[in-house]
């Protein structure tokens, strides 16, 4: 067993599996997650006109410590490749009505984001109705990188910013 700490090795699990599950990787199969079926929020999403299907998204982690009333999905349908722009499918999804929100995009250096110049304004977001984006990524080397999404949610005198992490392996995934 290794000498790292506990905590450390579970911290790179977590972005490991999170890093598979950005290629859309699955244990248990393509496209194919536990319980599907019976989620009542597949169902739900996939009922939407428009909507992406759940099963199909993996959540980007946010690293705010206060609670914040909406959550990001993410899909990259297949893995960046260099030079070949693919495109990253994006849910802000507010558990909570919320009279704005604000989401604007950043990629590290190696990957360029189009469709991400300025940022996004929805007013009047309802609680499970997904706010979608489709954004063009191109990687422009090798590496795992980060696109980080910030939303500002209003909701009544509440005003409140994160940042989620969706990572992004490109090419042969080493730098």
């Amino acid at each position: 067993m290794s000498n790292e700490p506990r905590g450390r090795r579970l911290a790179l699990a977590c972005a490991a599996l999170c890093g598979l599950a950005a290629c859309n990787w699955s244990p248990f199969g393509a496209g194919a997650h536990p319980g599907q079926a019976a989620s009542s929020a597949h169902a739900r999403s996939a009922a939407l006109p428009g909507a992406k299907r759940e099963a199909d998204m993996v959540t980007a982690v946010s690293g705010g410590k206060t609670q914040l009333p909406v959550e990001v999905k993410f899909a990259l349908r297949q893995r960046p490749e260099l030079g070949q722009p693919i495109a990253l499918d994006l849910e802000v999804v507010p558990s909570a009505p919320l009279d704005r929100v604000i989401t604007s995009f950043h990629a590290e250096d190696g990957l360029t984001l189009a469709n991400a110049d300025k940022p996004i304004e929805h007013d009047r977001a309802d609680p499970g109705v997904p706010i979608e984006q489709t954004l063009s990524l191109t990687a422009h080397q090798d590496g795992i990188f980060y696109v980080n999404a910030t939303v500002l949610a209003d909701w009544g005198t509440e005003s409140v910013a994160h940042t989620f992490t969706i990572p992004v392996i490109a090419g042969a995934g080493v730098r």
